[in-house]
């Protein structure tokens, strides 16, 4: 529940269909934008929901994004977020649903967490653009063959 000073922006997201525990899904959506709605994040009122690939390809990713905030920590700070509070409820939530990951800057350094992954990735990957704000990505495959 975000209020009227955010302004949510949805970019291709009208028609997409995936299959997930909707609850869960739910779950963590609403744990990601009560954090963007925290009174040290009003000054970011600019959210997008954006979804890349569709059913016919591997994956369906999902980044919400809050333009223009950034992360008050290191990335291996971050890493270290999923222990407990909010984080540690995403990961609740999502394991055997999605990969996650987040996305922000910190100080001079862009870089992804990958709290979630069923690829071989490294869990700190440090980015060679400047992402928008700070994202979560949320990775739904479309393969059950994926998983095995």
């Amino acid at each position: 529940k975000l209020g009227r000073k955010f302004k949510v922006e949805l970019i291709k997201l009208k028609g997409q269909t995936f299959y997930t525990d909707t609850e869960k899904f739910t779950n963590t959506i609403k744990t990601i934008f009560s954090q963007m709605s925290e009174e040290t994040r009003y000054a970011y009122p600019n959210i997008t929901v954006e979804v890349k690939g569709d059913s016919t390809k591997e994956f369906i990713e999902i980044k919400i994004t809050q333009i223009d905030s950034q992360s008050q920590s290191s990335p291996e700070v971050m890493l270290e977020e999923i222990k407990n509070g909010d984080f540690a409820s995403i990961k609740e939530n999502l394991t055997n649903l999605c990969d996650w990951s987040i996305e922000s800057d910190f100080e001079d350094t862009s870089y992804r967490v990958n709290y979630l992954k069923s690829s071989n990735v490294k869990d700190i990957e440090k980015l060679e653009y400047k992402p928008s704000g700070f994202t979560h990505i949320l990775r739904f495959y479309n393969k059950w063959e994926k998983y095995y």
